[in-house]
């Protein structure tokens, strides 16, 4: 995850926390979300919690859910997600963009 200040932050974990607390189809109780470290390049967090389903292609169905929700959530906090530095920028335009800019200056 990237954010410029805690606060942001902050708001990213609560937000993760109702998601999980109040999804359908996940165990109330076994939702967790931590701040567990400084990346290098990134500020690590971790989301847990258990589905409630025991078939596999429900479970990938609540997983892709929960990951759009996670973007939802982490976008509309201000916050981005980390990506490696030895990724191509192409392969990013709003980076790739922002690298033309700087080269050119």
């Amino acid at each position: 995850m990237r954010c410029t200040t805690a606060e942001p932050l902050r708001h990213v974990l609560a937000g993760l926390r109702r998601l999980l607390a109040n999804h359908p189809q996940i165990d109330a109780e076994s939702g967790r979300v931590r701040f567990v470290g400084y990346g290098v390049h990134s500020l690590d967090v971790e989301v847990f919690a258990l589905t409630e389903t025991t078939d596999w292609g429900t479970f990938l169905a609540i997983q892709e859910d929960i990951l759009f929700r996670v973007m939802d959530v982490t976008r509309g906090s201000g916050c981005g997600f980390a990506f490696p530095s030895l990724m191509p920028p192409a392969a990013f335009p709003a980076v790739a963009e922002t690298t033309d800019r700087r080269q050119a200056a």
